[in-house]
């Protein structure tokens, strides 16, 4: 907690890094709608920008309730409610959730366990090496 406060008390002397970080928080979360955007318009461009970028951020916000880890159910639950509410077909809306919630939630995290997977490997080959010569 004493590092957080003291990141916390760096960034506020530092005004630029702190703009710096506020921006690239909203580009990212402004990215978010983005993709649903790209994954709707080939089966329904009638629904308008404004209401995809707030079923994105209604859906986010609803996963956030603590029912299960990592809002499973409960955000693509909304998702798939809010968009058959706006004229998409059932099974449309839940394979676009489906592949939205894979693009945003599930290939990160199965590529995030790789790449520490992967780099927990070669720290034991180096370890190993290391070991093997000094023998």
């Amino acid at each position: 907690m004493e590092d957080f406060a003291g990141q916390t008390a760096s960034i506020r002397q530092k005004r630029g890094e702190w703009i710096l970080q506020f921006v690239l928080a909203l580009l990212i979360w402004a990215i978010f709608p983005l993709k649903l955007i790209l994954l709707i318009f080939p089966h329904n461009n009638s629904i308008p920008l404004l209401v995809l970028f707030g079923t994105t951020f209604v859906s986010y916000f609803a996963g956030m309730i603590p029912l299960l880890p990592g809002g499973l159910g409960t955000f693509e639950t909304t998702m798939s409610g809010l968009l058959t509410i706006y004229g998409l077909p059932l099974n449309q809306a839940v394979a676009i959730t489906i592949v939205f919630r894979f693009i945003t939630f599930w290939f990160v995290l199965l590529l995030s366990l790789l790449l520490i997977g992967s780099e927990r490997i070669i720290l034991l080959a180096q370890r190993r090496s290391t070991d093997v010569s000094r023998q």
